[in-house]
């Protein structure tokens, strides 16, 4: 593993980025709001706010790639996580909660990104909980080679953060924070009656 991708090395910047204000680019009070399906339709592919996010890849810890395109038609959750990140560490318990009641769902995908940390290590930390959502991030971690680093491609700047995307992959929540998952939860029922129908575009 390249010790120039490994975690430690890269420590001033994350406690800097620490220090930083919540970073919400979706409402972080009152009702989510819904991109239509005429929208969906002619979405522009970017990182930000009610537009589509690209095709990028994952790697499962066995180096399968998955593509985001395969979430397409359900709503998903995009997290970013790291045993590293004390904010993830104290969110954890609401977030496992909230994946246990929700993880059947049909209509729901979680992909949890092990972010800045060899795969095993945030693997362990897990303690098999919701491990089964789990997706490597590579380059940070390094144990998976030179590929693509999604949070980067994202223009991420902290972690934890979470990125909800309705059933044709526009972004309909997105903050760089520990999410207030019992609010998620909440919302729930709005988001599966008012996401717009996957229009295969």
């Amino acid at each position: 593993m390249p010790l120039a991708r490994r975690t430690l090395l890269g420590l001033p910047a994350l406690l800097f980025a620490a220090s930083l204000p919540p970073i919400a680019r979706a409402q972080s009070t009152g009702p989510l709001k819904f991109p239509t399906a005429e929208m969906a339709r002619t979405a522009e592919v970017k990182a930000d706010m009610w537009k589509r996010l690209p095709d990028f890849p994952l790697w499962t810890a066995d180096d399968q790639e998955y593509r985001f395109r395969q979430s397409l038609g359900r709503i998903t959750f995009l997290h970013f996580w790291g045993s590293w990140c004390g904010p993830c560490q104290r969110e954890m318990p609401q977030m496992t909660a909230f994946y246990k009641k929700f993880k059947d769902h049909p209509d729901m995908n979680r992909l949890l990104v092990v972010y800045g940390e060899p795969f095993a290590t945030g693997r362990k930390y897990l303690g098999g909980s919701i491990d089964d959502a789990a997706l490597f991030d590579p380059r940070e971690g390094g144990q998976l080679g030179n590929k693509q680093n999604l949070y980067r491609q994202l223009s991420l700047r902290r972690v934890p953060g979470t990125i909800i995307t309705d059933r044709n992959g526009l972004v309909i929540f997105w903050m760089e924070d520990a999410t207030d998952w019992q609010r998620i939860e909440r919302e729930m029922p709005n988001i599966f009656a008012n996401s717009a129908p996957y229009t295969g575009s």
